[in-house]
């Protein structure tokens, strides 16, 4: 069994748009993608620095998000 690392930050920060709409359901479902996504990462690329692992996966969750806002908006 590998290990997986569980991204713990006492200041995660949610991206602008994500603030501004204040949505406390997109802002779990954000941080639940990026946590899934980061822990992806560290088990099948676990050379990739921290910061790099942490950039990808902040732009995939966001992404996510933003797309399940639209399909959601558009109902």
């Amino acid at each position: 069994m590998s290990k997986v690392f569980y991204y713990d930050s006492n200041e995660f920060a949610y991206p602008t748009w994500l603030v501004e709409l204040n949505s406390q359901q997109l802002k779990s479902e954000y941080k639940k993608h990026f946590i899934q996504f980061f822990n992806t990462l560290s088990e099948f690329a676990p050379r990739m620095t921290h910061i790099k692992k942490e950039v990808i996966c902040r732009i995939q969750a966001a992404t996510v998000v933003s797309n399940t806002q639209k399909i959601n908006s558009n109902f």
